[in-house]
């Protein structure tokens, strides 16, 4: 089960980054990738842990909008640490723990559901799923 298609809309866009995840490619140290493999933009990730990586096709990106008053400048982007995305559960974590969590928002007809769903340090380089790959 999962969605077909998205729309992203990124609140506080990062020069428009964020929208353009599934224009990456991304292969993993124990062996699967992810994205799109012919991206001039290729990154490498090793995992930590024993949660395998989410192996389902990347769904379909049918609108991107990036809303931000104050756009940065792109060679400035970082991720962000924990805690500075409220709605995404910080697990215990404290601010200024060396990491950053990965949610997953999802928008419905009258809720708004919000998990995460993992760990990664040095910008993505290194990554630990929290839960089973769906």
């Amino acid at each position: 089960m999962g969605a077909h298609a998205v729309r992203l809309i990124d609140v506080g866009c990062s020069a428009g980054l964020n929208l353009n995840v599934d224009r990456v490619g991304i292969t993993y140290g124990n062996g699967p990738s992810l994205g799109d493999p012919s991206s001039p933009v290729q990154m490498s990730s090793s995992t930590v842990g024993d949660r395998s990586i989410p192996t389902r096709a990347i769904p379909e990106v049918v609108a991107r909008v990036g809303v931000d008053l104050d756009p940065v400048d792109v060679g400035a982007v970082a991720v962000e640490g924990v805690g500075v995305a409220p709605t995404i559960p910080t697990l215990g974590d404290r601010r200024a723990s060396g990491h950053s969590i990965i949610g997953l928002v999802v928008f419905g007809q009258s809720a708004l559901r919000a998990e995460a769903i993992g760990r990664c340090w040095s910008q993505g380089r290194m990554l630990a799923w929290l839960a089973e790959a769906q």
